[in-house]
């Protein structure tokens, strides 16, 4: 008994320290996060009775994923092979793709070890997020935007976190926020919640509009529409929700409000095609002509970076898919991503706040690496982990 209390209390603690890392802390050196770092050394102790445990318990997801990870490990030491000019972005991939895994791991055990009954973990996660929202609140107001403690300002073109500038990153991390809000707030009785839910998701929704990232925003919009009909259940108030947001949307547009100093036109007609204009001809085109060759034969992971050294984004996480492993490594990928939107809990209605997160991340597949940028998608593979204690695909509580 003394036992699994001390495992209890010391995990708690690494997941209190990882949180604290994950919402506050900006980039190490060469972009790691600590977080990372924790994650990893803690969860190579857990690693292989974990592994036992989801094969015995049959849990798909984590088997489809781990199935990904080994073809990705071979895939790796194939591009050492084949390449001398890929400067280790097989080996990043890898250490991504491992990290993720972790991550589903340490949910797994923060699950069994109740973490999140905790009152430090709560109050900590509180207060994380809480002063995020003052910090993000600061930038509206005075139009000085940029995270606080110099966090590393790559592709950043708007609001940022304290800790994180990147817009896509910032973007999505807000936009689970915002789903996890909605079943927070909405799905209360109470009027008074439900207002402040209102002015909660509001400024959410604002705040997703000023990081600039524009397929969180299209993403988010999808959700929302996918909400109110599920849970609403009344067309009225779905097409009027809908229609106010597109007018909101169209309204921020055309007045082009922008509290940064760098004006642009990310949200214009013209910015959007001259995007997707430099994605085609750019960075598309000839991993298009590779994959049509022959779909069923992989390149190596970051083949990318051989084939074009202006870049090691696809902006298209199929294609990279395609273009790195080919159709079956592809199919896996898939599966993994079906298997997750199958997963059943009837003891958290956050879990559908999950499904929606992960659809968000689904789209913006289509025009960026998404499932390789690891602010955006550690909170998904932590909460797979988490609820998969609780209950597996069957629908089984996992003891």
């Amino acid at each position: 008994m003394n036992n699994i209390l001390n495992k209890k209390k010391s995990h708690n603690l690494v997941l209190f320290i990882i949180i604290i890392s994950f919402f506050m802390l900006p980039r190490l050196i060469g972009g790691v996060r600590l977080e990372e770092l924790i994650t990893i050394i803690y969860t190579m102790f857990l690693l292989p009775s974990f592994i036992f445990i989801c094969i015995k318990k049959r849990l798909i997801p984590v088997i489809l994923y781990f199935i990904f990870l080994l073809f990705s490990f071979f895939l790796c030491l194939y591009s050492d092979i084949l390449y001398s000019n890929i400067q280790g972005f097989n080996w990043i991939y890898f250490s991504k793709y491992f990290l993720f895994f972790s991550f589903i791991c340490l949910g797994y055990y923060s699950g069994k070890f109740n973490s999140f009954d905790n009152k430090n973990i709560q109050r900590i996660i509180y207060i994380c997020l809480g002063l995020n929202f003052i910090w993000m609140l600061y930038q509206v107001v005075s139009g000085k935007l940029g995270s606080l403690f110099g966090a590393d300002r790559a592709f950043s073109y708007g609001l940022a976190l304290i800790g994180e500038a990147a817009a896509f990153q910032v973007g999505s991390l807000l936009s689970l926020i915002f789903f996890i809000g909605l079943s927070f707030f909405y799905e209360k009785n109470n009027l008074i919640f439900k207002f402040f839910g209102f002015l909660f998701t509001l400024f959410l929704f604002y705040s997703i509009y000023l990081t600039q990232s524009r397929v969180n925003l299209l993403a988010i919009l999808v959700g929302l529409i996918i909400y109110f009909f599920i849970k609403v259940k009344i067309i009225y108030k779905y097409i009027i929700l809908s229609s106010f947001i597109v007018g909101l949307i169209y309204v921020f547009s055309i007045l082009n409000f922008s509290f940064s100093k760098n004006d642009n036109n990310r949200f214009t007609l013209d910015g959007i095609l001259t995007s997707y204009d430099a994605r085609g001809s750019e960075i598309w085109s000839e991993p298009i002509s590779i994959i049509s060759e022959n779909i069923f034969i992989g390149h190596g992971l970051g083949a990318l970076s051989s084939f074009n050294e202006n870049t090691n984004e696809m902006h298209n996480y199929y294609f990279k898919l395609l273009l790195e492993g080919g159709l079956f490594y592809f199919i896996i990928f898939i599966l993994f991503i079906i298997s997750i939107f199958f997963l059943k809990n009837n003891q958290s209605k956050y879990i559908f706040s999950m499904k929606l997160y992960l659809l968000c991340l689904v789209l913006s597949g289509f025009l960026q690496d998404s499932f390789s940028s690891d602010k955006a998608v550690i909170p998904i593979f932590f909460l797979l982990g988490y609820f998969l204690y609780t209950s597996d695909i069957k629908g089984e509580k996992n003891g």
